[in-house]
């Protein structure tokens, strides 16, 4: 099985954050036998060719640096071009990517779409000559809930589709309202293996974990809020422009917070297995954003971290209900953290197996090459 993979980021090193679970799928396909090459836009920092011992990536050039801001934006800005500026970048990756479609269709099996808003525009007539599915994060439900228009030319492209995969339930009907094939709801999941047999580190294990982008949508800034009340220390590990505010508002209020910047998946792996619990304090749909199902809660559930999450996007449809919370009030928050610390460290997620990628893979594969 030789499997085409379509994606709008893919990690740039070893340690990067930027489409990990894009390179968990792949490396869980490889283990069930495929063999894999991702397409994915062009980076400054690295060659645009690149292909490592088990994986063969090309980067797509596209325009200029500051179209490739559209999808590598310094800092996670939440808008680093305007809207002119994204459809002249989004229209420039989309037809280079036709190009690199055509050259490598002919020498592969099946295709797989991450995002596909707008990424199917870019696969041509690919999708008719090879069996495909689409992968729906977010930011592309987030388009397709917004545009009618988006939602007419999507139908139109994603008809050939053999099925779509999304994390949240409550997008299943947006949609079935453009696409009559399968939607199967599954996280994105991580890769079960990077969290057995992990160092743990003892200072770490009266301490509080964030992972994630320091955006708004994200509502890192609620749980800072009640730290000083809960009188345990936070651990920060990630970046984005809103650092600088929440480090003076840290400061500010008391709490005994720790920012690390962001850090690579054996990091965040060592410290999952070491400290008290994981927080994902998101805000959702309040803020304009588009929770999905984070990443950062498949590494958690894998690797036997009790979670606490607010109950928004597809949190709510994985999680169960004893580890989540009412979102945007600390109040709840507060509650909730108070709560989760008076149970065993060992009160997580019994099975773990939905958040790994080995399962994604396997039901990505059933609908491509069913039996």
């Amino acid at each position: 099985m030789r499997i085409l993979t379509l994606s709008t980021s893919y990690p740039r090193s070893v340690d990067d954050y930027a489409g990990r679970f894009v390179s968990d799928l792949n490396l869980s396909l490889r283990r069930s036998g495929a063999t894999t090459t991702t397409l994915c836009p062009e980076v400054s920092e690295i060659s645009n060719r690149q292909e490592p011992s088990s994986e063969r990536v090309l980067r797509v050039p596209f325009g200029n640096t500051t179209d490739r801001k559209l999808f590598y934006a310094s800092n996670f800005e939440l808008r680093p071009l305007s809207r002119l500026q994204t459809l002249r970048a989004g229209f420039r990756f989309v037809r280079s990517m036709r190009r690199a479609v055509s050259q490598e269709i002919q020498d592969h099996d099946a295709v797989i779409v991450h995002w596909p808003w707008p990424l199917i525009l870019g696969c041509g007539d690919a999708l008719g000559r090879r069996p495909a599915v689409g992968l729906c994060h977010g930011a592309d439900l987030r388009w397709l809930d917004r545009s009618r228009l988006a939602r007419l030319v999507f139908g139109l492209y994603a008809r050939p589709l053999r099925g779509l995969f999304t994390t949240r339930s409550n997008s299943v009907a947006l949609l079935k309202s453009v696409y009559e094939g399968p939607i199967v709801g599954s996280p994105m999941g991580a890769d079960g293996k990077r969290y057995q047999g992990r160092r743990v580190s003892p200072e770490m294990s009266h301490q509080l974990l964030y992972v994630g982008r320091l955006v708004r949508e994200k509502g890192l800034e609620d749980l800072i809020r009640v730290l000083p009340r809960l009188g345990w220390p936070l651990l920060v590990m990630g970046g984005g422009p809103e650092e600088t505010r929440l480090r003076q508002l840290a400061a500010s209020c008391g709490a005994q917070v720790t920012f690390l910047g962001w850090q690579g998946p054996d990091a965040v792996a060592d410290a999952l297995a070491s400290v008290r619990m994981i927080v994902v304090p998101s805000r959702g749909e309040t803020t304009g954003g588009a929770e999905g199902f984070p990443t950062v809660l498949c590494e958690a559930a894998l690797a036997g971290t009790p979670i606490l999450a607010a109950r928004v996007g597809g949190i709510a449809d994985w999680i169960p209900d004893g580890a989540t919370y009412e979102p945007n009030s600390q109040a709840a928050l507060l509650e909730a953290l108070r709560r989760r610390l008076q149970e065993p460290r060992e009160a997580t997620i019994q099975d773990a197996a939905p958040f790994g990628s080995d399962m994604v893979a396997s039901k990505v594969l059933g609908l491509l090459f069913p039996s």
